[in-house]
């Protein structure tokens, strides 16, 4: 997403636009590990959902899903993604 001269935009991974007006916001991380989520990059998270919200139409729910080999590490950030999808998700 590009924003204006004095915004900054924001890179992506994967957006999948569902039909019942939800679009999941991938985070794509390929880790050794757990992925943990800080407050700083919680707080980037936030402002480029605040930038794709501006590009989607009202009738557009916004859902953060993070997709990581390992999972998510729990602490006071964690529940910022609505989904964790792990490597154990995908070959059930």
């Amino acid at each position: 997403m590009e924003g204006s001269k004095d915004q900054k935009g924001g890179q992506v991974d994967l957006l999948l636009v569902r039909k019942d007006n939800i679009v999941d916001c991938c985070e794509v991380k390929f880790l050794g590990a757990p992925f943990t989520l800080e407050k700083g990059y919680k707080e980037q998270l936030s402002i480029r959902e605040g930038l794709l919200a501006k590009k989607l139409p009202r009738s557009k729910v916004i859902h953060h899903v993070l997709i990581s080999p390992y999972g998510i590490t729990k602490n006071q950030y964690n529940s910022f993604f609505l989904r964790v999808i792990t490597l154990e998700d995908f070959f059930r």
